[in-house]
């Protein structure tokens, strides 16, 4: 049997409540659009996407990630709320999310780490440069959305400390996925 996972790091709820607050104001300005927007409790910071893995790997991939953490001698971080952003771009949005900058720790070094750790395992990952990014709401239109009014909306440099790297396991239904924490790796 196969679960479809991936590892993150989970919000705290201070800051998932911000960013409701800021979903909310995002679908007051865009009722008209075609938005499917994040609940709070799926709030997360990617640090990979699995995809669909088989369920006797999962226990190798928790000791790899524990493994990976403390190779990269992963210590706490802290983040601080940026700005809205749009992938691919803002004139054809997809994807609309919230940039978290890293003002202290190296979670990029512990993502990168894990990603190795991962393939030693056979498992796939993306090797596209990783971006720190919230995702708030996804557009379901193919060419995306002109969305110039996101920089109308002001976000607070609101920071938020991560404390742990976690496994998911995202359930699909048709009222959208609910995630589940399998694993739970602190960092220093």
């Amino acid at each position: 049997m196969k679960k479809r996972l991936f590892i993150a790091v989970n919000l705290p709820q201070d800051i998932k409540d911000y960013l409701i607050g800021l979903i909310d104001c995002l679908k007051n300005k865009n009722s008209d659009k075609d938005i499917k927007w994040v609940r709070a409790d799926n709030l997360h910071l990617t640090l990979h996407f699995l995809g669909y893995i088989e369920e006797n790997l999962v226990n190798d991939i928790k000791e790899q990630i524990a493994e990976a953490v403390e190779e990269a001698k992963g210590e706490k971080s802290i983040f601080q709320l940026q700005k809205i952003g749009g992938f691919p771009n803002i004139k054809r949005t997809r994807v609309i999310f919230i940039e978290p900058k890293e003002i202290k720790g190296d979670i990029n070094k512990i993502q990168k780490t894990i990603g190795e750790h991962l393939k030693k395992l056979g498992v796939e990952v993306d090797e596209r440069p990783w971006h720190p990014h919230l995702t708030m709401g996804r557009t379901r239109q193919e060419n995306g959305l002109s969305l110039n009014f996101l920089d109308q909306i002001k976000v607070e440099p609101k920071e938020f400390n991560i404390k742990s790297i976690d496994l998911m396991e995202s359930h699909l239904s048709r009222k959208g996925p609910t995630y589940e924490c399998l694993f739970k790796k602190s960092l220093k």
